[in-house]
């Protein structure tokens, strides 16, 4: 067995860190597109993850013109269904 010195667990510690930086800078840019801020300025995101958060946004807007219409007729029971849809397309970025 090898030991695992101080350094060795820094420097993974660091790396750690590093990896879930990028990951909330990923996130703000995400969040600043979905919201149409100027955050999205600060970190550029990846064509893929540009066309996962539009997609996203359309599945929103389509999710939320069903709404409308579910409530137009009255029917509750549908529009609560499309509510939880949007939410699950949030969790999917």
């Amino acid at each position: 067995m090898s030991k695992v010195t101080e350094k060795d667990v820094i420097r993974l510690l660091e790396e750690r860190v590093e990896k879930l930086q990028n990951n909330i800078k990923k996130t703000e840019a995400a969040l600043a597109v979905l919201t149409g801020s100027d955050e999205s300025d600060k970190t550029k995101l990846k064509k893929k993850d540009r066309k996962i958060i539009k997609e996203a946004k359309e599945k929103i807007k389509k999710n939320l013109r069903k709404k409308e219409k579910t409530q137009d007729k009255a029917s509750s029971g549908t529009a609560d269904k499309s509510s939880l849809e949007t939410f699950s397309v949030l969790a999917e970025i």
